[in-house]
């Protein structure tokens, strides 16, 4: 896990600096020369999530604030004029939207597994009806090929299900 952090010069509070660290928040701050320079708040967010997620959360605050142009090297730098408040209401904002776009995503693929599951057991179910000539009909390829699909979505839907509980509980990492 990484972290996207809001940080603020004490000195300069119309100021707030977004970056993002694979490290603990708070060493990351303690290495800057800089002694009015703290941590204002910090999100944990998935490794390979980390840098797409800081791009994106430039882009929202570029949208609505200046960005501060380094002086030596005239590029855009990771402070905007605005407080770290402001920054922390966006950055927040983004991280709800990506944490809904998961659930959905998860919803999703849950009816799927459970649309499959129906549809497979549907088709236990119709060879049910007529025991011993679909028996008899089946190889036991098929049979084996059944047996398996159904271990394979139960498997699948157990997982999600689990999943669900977790996010349910408010343990969102993204």
């Amino acid at each position: 896990m990484g972290y996207i952090y809001i940080a603020q010069d004490a000195t300069k509070p119309n100021k707030a600096k977004v970056g993002m660290t694979s490290k603990s928040p708070h060493k990351r701050i303690s290495q800057t020369e800089n002694p009015d320079y703290e941590l204002f708040a910090f999100y944990e967010v998935a490794d390979q999530k980390l840098k797409q997620t800081e791009t994106t959360i430039h882009e929202i605050l570029a949208n609505e604030f200046q960005r501060i142009i380094h002086r030596s090297s005239n590029r855009q730098s990771e402070w905007f004029l605005c407080s770290p408040q402001q920054a922390k209401l966006r950055v927040l904002q983004h991280l709800a939207l990506e944490i809904d776009k998961q659930v959905i995503t998860k919803h999703k693929e849950l009816a799927q597994l459970i649309a499959k599951q129906s549809k497979l057991h549907a088709e236990i179910a119709q060879f049910d009806c007529d025991k011993d000539s679909a028996l008899e009909s089946m190889t036991d390829e098929e049979l084996n090929y059944l047996i398996k699909k159904n271990i394979t979505i139960n498997f699948s839907l157990d997982e999600l299900l689990d999943e669900q509980s977790e996010r349910n509980a408010c343990n969102y990492h993204f």
